[in-house]
């Protein structure tokens, strides 16, 4: 059986569908030979015509039926003996069956001439043999074997007749026959084709889900050396980084405490640059999950530019925000992730910014009623990008020339982390840059609202028409004063230079025009001129009476001359930059003696006390030798007791012979490891009424290990290496206290802009 010569068209299974189909279409041809027979015999008078023919050709035809339904019904057992034997077999069943059929056509031709009977023949054999190149396609001289048996003997008789009307129906049957010869070779290609084309189809599939099997073995492998490594990283940086803190509170010499001070910011930056990579490399794997819980947007804003505020002032930089006042108190979203990429932005800006100042401006638009588009911008002034630069910016590991310090600094890992972030929030990034005047780097966010928000903040009304005249040089600086103070219905002036400030004050004293508030903006690079305006002011009598409010950085706000100022002039107010809502409005309350209904408080500040001896027992489960040794020195420290064990278990028994108030719990240990553990204290005390305060230390900083430390039934979670900031604070949540070394002045802000009632809302 000649087939075609694609490769596939050797296959036995291919071959063994092929045959399967050909057989079950082999019935209809079947039945139409007998019931057009038995038609054309009867009602045409056929057997009348040729008695002896007709059952000759009918017994024939029977015989040739039965044979091949037979084959059909033994099909499995007969193919399985021989496919080939088989295939010649039924086909040259079907090749005499359809020769005893063109016998009986050219019969009628011969008897009955051009009349119904013979043209019905006719019609049903173009049929077949219309359908037979369809259904056997796969076979091409099968097929052509198969068309010339049924048609080829009835155009030789037409055209032995030697009429007209016989002549034209040959020359009719002979375009027919040239057109099926034709469109069968046109099929069998197309068939064969197909065939293989499919086949080929299949192996791609099979062969993409053994690659993709294979990529997400290899990612799961990834993971794990990122996991175990990480792991094993953070372990002895817990050790370094605690050592060091410890080492800090002990006699050193100046350039000892230098040295002690860039051995922690390198042990930081290498955690830093871990914490880098393992996003990176989640974001690459499509493996980054966003959590949605409750944000108060604004607070996690000045949070954030809290903590950058001190770094922009030792660059000589000014770091302000303008948050628009349409931006809702709360959203839905992932508050790390959104930190992630105000705090990566920021740090970004300070890698260009010679000097002057950066903007963080914040605003929302509200595409649905459901969901809000946050838009970020932060605007640097310095040297600006070129067109290569903009190119390769938002890369991995793309560290470009220029900057502070020539060629600018870390993996470039951190643009490419918030263009993966920014993506997953569906969001946008991307950058607006002249050499000339500077950059802005900006991103879009999708964040769910809440149909009601928390009640806006309020300001007293004694503030409604006061007048305030704000003073700085910075563009951002007095843009942030006028943003938030219009709010609370004060009528605030800008001035950029103190000389000009010093000629309206006196102009405003002669005119009786007075201005109520003074903001005087002292310049990170001299405070002299800020401090000179004041003092001015004081020893005026007609400046005298005016209320001041001074703002500083944190250094210039420790400086001798600013603490000497403020004895001089009590009636000064100092905030400290960068400015926020919260600490702005506490100067107005202090100096208007409001009632505070807004927020009052004083910036986050960390003094030193003495050790206070604490009545609470801890207990430290660690298998870390070094880290043993730095977690029992932190919290000797924090001043309270401290027993330690090597493993899960041993914790387990010592909670049973003594009562602890809190546990500090390594997640990964010998014996048994602090989840089982967990699990087990969990079990012991149920129908107990006790509840030990269990806080996973780990150095797994995987998405999903807080979870799963909390399903084992941990409280709290602390990821290595462990500060002493975050200690006490953890400590100082679960017992109750005040932390003993690090005495912590929290902010005191109202409601809607505290976290916790943020959460407990939620």
């Amino acid at each position: 059986m000649t087939t075609a010569s694609h490769t596939v068209s050797r296959d036995r299974k291919v071959l063994k569908v092929i045959d399967k189909d050909g057989l079950r279409l082999s019935y209809y041809s079947i039945a139409g030979y007998g019931v057009l027979f038995t038609w054309i015999s009867t009602l045409g008078g056929g057997y009348e015509r040729m008695p002896k023919l007709s059952v000759t050709i009918g017994v024939l035809l029977a015989l040739f039926s039965i044979g091949r339904i037979a084959m059909n019904l033994q099909f499995d057992s007969f193919y399985g003996r021989g496919p080939a034997r088989w295939r010649r077999i039924f086909y040259l069943l079907t090749h005499l069956h359809a020769g005893v059929w063109s016998i009986y056509l050219v019969l009628l031709v011969l008897v009955f001439e051009l009349t119904i009977n013979t043209f019905l023949a006719w019609i049903y054999t173009s049929g077949l043999c219309a359908s037979i190149i369809i259904s056997s396609s796969a076979y091409l001289y099968t097929n052509r074997t198969f068309i010339s048996i049924l048609l080829l003997p009835s155009i030789i008789v037409l055209v032995l007749k030697m009429e007209m009307n016989h002549g034209l129906m040959a020359v009719c049957l002979l375009f027919f026959y040239q057109f099926l010869l034709r469109q069968a070779a046109y099929l069998f290609a197309v068939f064969w084709d197909r065939v293989e084309l499919q086949r080929s189809h299949r192996k791609k599939l099979v062969d993409l889900q053994l690659a993709r099997e294979a990529g997400d073995a290899a990612d799961r492998a990834k993971n794990e050396f990122l996991s175990t490594v990480t792991h094993e990283i953070r372990t002895p940086m817990n050790s370094v980084l605690g050592m060091l803190t410890l080492l800090q509170d002990t006699e050193l010499s100046k350039v000892q405490r230098e040295y002690q001070s860039i051995a922690t910011l390198a042990g930081e930056s290498l955690l830093s640059l871990i914490d880098d990579i393992l996003d990176f490399s989640k974001i690459m794997s499509g493996k980054i999950r966003l959590e949605s819980s409750v944000v108060n947007l604004r607070s996690l804003i000045e949070e954030v530019v809290e903590m950058l505020g001190p770094v922009a002032h030792e660059r000589g930089l000014e770091l302000s925000y303008i948050c628009d006042p349409s931006v809702p108190r709360r959203i839905r979203g992932d508050a790390d992730r959104l930190s992630q990429l105000l705090v990566n932005l920021v740090n970004n800006a300070f890698k260009y910014a010679v000097d002057g100042e950066i903007i963080l401006e914040v605003n929302m638009t509200f595409p649905r009623v459901d969901v809000g588009l946050l838009r970020v911008h932060v605007i640097d002034h310095g040297q600006g990008l070129t067109q290569e630069q903009k190119e390769k910016i938002f890369s991995a590991f793309g560290r470009i020339g220029g900057g502070r310090e020539g060629a600018i600094g870390g993996t470039g890992l951190g643009l490419a982390i918030c263009k993966g972030i920014v993506e997953c929030m569906e969001g946008g990034i991307g950058l607006i840059s002249d050499e000339c005047t500077g950059s802005t780097f900006w991103f879009t966010a999708q964040m769910k609202l809440f149909s009601q928000q928390t009640k806006a903040f309020v300001a007293d009304s004694k503030l409604m028409g006061l007048k305030v005249l704000a003073v700085d040089a910075l563009p951002g600086v007095r843009r942030a004063l006028r943003t938030e103070i219009e709010q609370w219905g004060v009528l605030v002036d800008v001035i950029d230079d103190y000389n000009k400030a010093l000629q309206v004050l006196r102009g405003s004293a002669r005119e009786s025009c007075d201005i109520d508030l003074v903001i005087i903006g002292m310049n990170i690079d001299n405070s002299k001129d800020c401090l000179n305006l004041s003092s001015i002011m004081a020893e005026d009598p007609r400046l005298s009476e005016m209320k001041q409010i001074i703002l500083t950085s944190l250094v210039q706000r420790g400086s001798t001359a600013t603490i000497l100022h403020a004895r001089k002039v009590p009636q000064a107010i100092f905030v400290t930059k960068p400015i926020h809502r919260s600490s702005l409005y506490s100067a107005f309350v202090q100096l208007y003696q409001l009632r505070g209904e807004g927020e009052k408080g004083e910036r986050l500040t960390l003094r030193k006390q003495e050790v206070t001896t604490r009545h609470h027992a801890i207990l430290l489960a660690e298998d870390n030798k070094v880290n043993q040794m730095v977690a029992k020195g932190m919290i000797k420290k924090l001043g309270y007791e401290v027993k330690i064990v090597a493993n899960g278990k041993e914790a387990i028994g010592i909670i049973e012979d003594k009562a602890f108030d809190l546990v500090l719990m390594d997640c990964l240990m010998p014996v048994m490891d602090g989840y089982e553990a967990t699990r087990e204290i969990r079990r012991r005390e149920e129908g107990v009424d006790r509840h030990i305060p269990i806080i996973a230390m780990t150095a797994n900083t995987f998405e999903g290990e807080e979870t799963r430390c909390f399903v084992a039934g941990m409280d709290d979670f602390l990821a290595k290496p462990v500060n002493i900031e975050e200690l006490a604070a953890k400590l100082d949540r679960w017992l109750g206290e005040d932390v003993g070394q690090i005495g912590v002045i929290h902010s005191q802000r109202n409601g809607d802009e505290d976290k916790g009632q943020s959460a407990s809302s939620h």
